[in-house]
Order: C-alpha cells, then sequence, then structure tokens
C-alpha cells in the first residue's frame, strides 16, 4: 500500500490511507515568448522552473465519532508546518522534497466513518537524494579531475580548497567551462570553503578556531577576493580543472546532493 512521511511521521503512523498520489512530469513551466511581428512563431525566453505540485488523494477510516475527531486534530498537527520539510513519497524512498502543505483541506466524511480528503503540496521543483556526496582527491595544478552527477537536474557543490602540501597562490577552479578564481594565498594547512548553493566563500573553520580561538563567518567571508562565478555540477560527466600560480598540489573536496526533476 502507498504511504508518504512527512514532517517527521508517516500517513501509516496517523491512520491515513493513501489512495492516489498525483504529480505532474515537470515542475511549473515559466517560459516567455514574444511574438515579434514579421516574424514566424515567437521568441523564446527560456526560464528557471517554478513550484512542483503534488497532491495526494487520502481516507481516514474511523470507528465512531469521537474517534473521528481525534483523528481530525491528530493530522491538522501533522500537516501544519511553518516551513517546508521533507516529504517522501513510498515509491522513491531514496528521494525527498522540500515541501509545505497549501490548501485548507474539508474532510468529507461519510455514514461509515471514512473520511475523505486530498492534501495539496507546493514544493520546491527538484527532488533530493537522501544522501550527501562526499569525494576529496588530491591534484596537481594543472590537472583535471572528473567528477559524475547522477541526477537529472544540476546541482550546487560546496568545493574546498585545501592546502596540505604548502602555501596556495591564487586557486582557481575551473568547472565545466566555469572558472572561480581566489586572488589571495592559502596557507599552508588551512582551506577556502566556496559553497554554490548560498553563494558564499570563507576561510576554513578550522584555521580561524586555531588562530583565533573562535569562529567569526563575518570575519572570514573572502568574497571581495573571488573573481569568476560559483560553479555548478551540470547532471552526468563534468570536468574539473584546478590551477594556483606557484604550482602546488592541493587536496580537493567536494560535497553535494544529487536532484531529479
Amino acid at each position: 500500500m502507498s504511504y508518504f512521511i512527512f514532517n517527521g511521521l508517516s500517513s501509516k503512523d496517523l491512520g491515513v490511507n493513501v489512495v492516489k498520489i498525483n504529480r505532474n512530469i515537470f515542475p511549473e513551466i515559466q517560459d516567455q515568448y514574444e511574438k515579434i511581428s514579421g516574424r514566424a512563431g515567437s521568441y523564446l525566453f527560456p526560464q528557471p522552473f517554478g513550484d512542483r505540485k503534488i497532491s495526494i488523494d487520502c481516507d481516514l477510516p474511523v470507528l465512531n465519532k469521537d474517534e473521528f475527531m481525534a483523528k481530525f486534530r491528530a493530522v491538522a498537527a501533522w500537516l501544519k508546518t511553518n516551513d517546508k520539510v521533507q516529504l517522501i513519497l513510498s515509491d522513491e524512498t531514496d528521494k525527498y522534497y522540500m515541501a509545505k502543505v497549501a490548501n485548507n483541506m474539508q474532510i468529507q466524511r461519510d455514514f461509515f466513518y471514512l473520511g475523505e480528503f486530498t492534501i495539496e503540496f507546493i514544493c520546491d521543483p527538484f527532488a533530493y537524494s537522501l544522501n550527501d556526496i562526499t569525494q576529496k582527491y588530491t591534484v596537481q595544478s594543472g590537472a583535471t579531475q572528473g567528477i559524475y552527477n547522477n541526477g537529472t537536474a544540476e546541482t550546487n557543490p560546496v568545493i574546498s580548497i585545501i592546502a596540505a602540501w604548502g602555501d596556495i597562490k591564487n586557486p582557481k577552479i575551473t568547472l565545466n567551462d566555469v572558472i572561480f578564481l581566489y586572488n589571495g594565498t592559502i596557507t599552508n594547512n588551512s582551506q577556502i570553503d566556496i559553497n554554490s548553493e548560498t553563494f558564499t566563500c570563507y576561510k576554513g573553520m578550522d584555521r580561524d578556531i586555531n588562530t583565533t580561538g573562535g569562529y567569526d563567518p563575518a570575519e572570514d567571508s573572502i568574497l571581495a577576493l573571488i573573481d569568476g562565478e560559483f560553479p555548478t555540477l551540470q547532471p552526468g560527466p563534468n570536468s574539473l580543472i584546478f590551477n594556483c600560480e606557484n604550482g602546488v598540489n592541493a587536496d580537493i573536496k567536494i560535497q553535494f546532493k544529487e536532484r531529479w526533476i
């Protein structure tokens, strides 16, 4: 029998039966089209995906009116969240959506105390892997490292450049022709962290604690010393090239979460 997990609880735990899960192949498509006089067809302006909508038809069998009202209250408390939380569907238990209930559902009760209702969720456009991926390589300056993304959507990694072999001067990462350059030096046994999800770049936490006894992210931001764009991993094979001005080897750690359309 189908089920779903939301807000840390399974529908089975609440006695809710899943009748049908409804979802579209794509999230909301927001592309814009402009018709130009004298031109056949229209001009396409591609746009990022919008939200994904998932609706789940459910029923709630009970024995009497008192049990119906108690379960009704329990379901309401379960589904009420202030933010998006994980939604896992039983046909893909290795993936989750970030979702929030979007409708004020009505429970239709029949003579036999079978409550029927539909839950509508507004979700992020992509499904996320439950498992984060962490890979670490030792690379020479000028060397290329292959990285494979099994998802069907691009994903935003966190890339750490670690000076495990001496100071690294002006390190540069090229990921699929996207260049990210730090105009500075990573001192021996320290690192910088490039977060393409939050568009931030910091000196490593360990170095700050060892130097000052504390960690202050505001002080350690190095965005002012960055040139280029934050890199993303595309579906399938990706190519990462490391370079630095003084030719020192580096340890590269990359962390990412695969995503699917």
